[in-house]
């Protein structure tokens, strides 16, 4: 069965499908932490696929599973690996996923019976705690548009794009103008202290000279220093 193409994966009424066909239901059964594996999680959890019923290409965030089917029939896929039928009629009722494996097809093959199993995870406490319950069952889907919409956020805030541009140019031109202005301001400053330099050398001179003169300097400085 290697010829099998691909899951056509894609969106039904805003849920991710395999050819639009129906999602599997999921119902938590156990929870525990096993003293002999210390710093992992045992989880039990009781899965329904639909008649015709798909979930789409999809990873266990580092958990080891097992499936166990109770009643109907599953096809599995584990990465690049033979498809293979489970359950009623089959060989084999049970699987084993290993941490890391990317499970690329889990149907439901009947087109009246559901197909019902058990899923066993054994995942750390640590990543449990992170990604939560939802986070055991990851479609590939999801992380390809996460991925896409991290990188319009970048796009957006003009990494190298147009807006970018747009930014560091309005940038420079803002800090060559605060330059310019800063210029002007040191102009007057030295204006004005060089003007002030030359009243106290009047006033010097004045007082070296002594009378009326000197006197008439001084008045005259006060009143360019007033009129300034």
């Amino acid at each position: 069965m290697s010829h099998l193409p691909p899951p056509n994966v894609y969106k039904k009424d805003g849920v991710w499908t395999v050819d639009g066909r129906p999602r599997e239901s999921l119902l938590p059964l156990s929870r525990a932490t096993p003293s002999n594996t210390p710093g992992f999680t045992l989880i039990t959890v009781l899965i329904t696929l639909p008649p015709r019923g798909a979930l789409p290409p999809h990873t266990h965030s580092g958990a080891a599973v097992t499936g166990n089917i109770i009643s109907g029939r599953v096809l599995n896929q584990m990465n690049d690996e033979e498809p293979v039928y489970y359950g009623d009629g089959e060989e084999e009722r049970g699987w084993y996923e290993s941490p890391g494996c990317h499970h690329v097809r889990n149907e439901n093959p009947s087109e009246t019976a559901d197909a019902v199993f058990v899923a066993v995870f054994l995942v750390r406490s640590e990543i449990l705690e992170e990604v939560g319950m939802e986070g055991l069952v990851l479609l590939d889907a999801v992380r390809e548009e996460e991925a896409r919409d991290k990188e319009e956020v970048v796009g957006n805030f003009g990494v190298g794009g147009e807006k970018g541009e747009g930014k560091g140019e309005g940038k420079g031109e803002g800090k060559g103008e605060e330059g310019k202005g800063e210029k002007e301001i040191n102009g007057v400053v030295q204006e004005g202290q060089k003007k002030i330099d030359e009243g106290q050398k009047r006033i010097n001179e004045a007082v070296k000279g002594g009378g009326e003169g000197g006197k008439e300097d001084k008045e005259g400085v006060k009143e360019n220093g007033e009129a300034r």
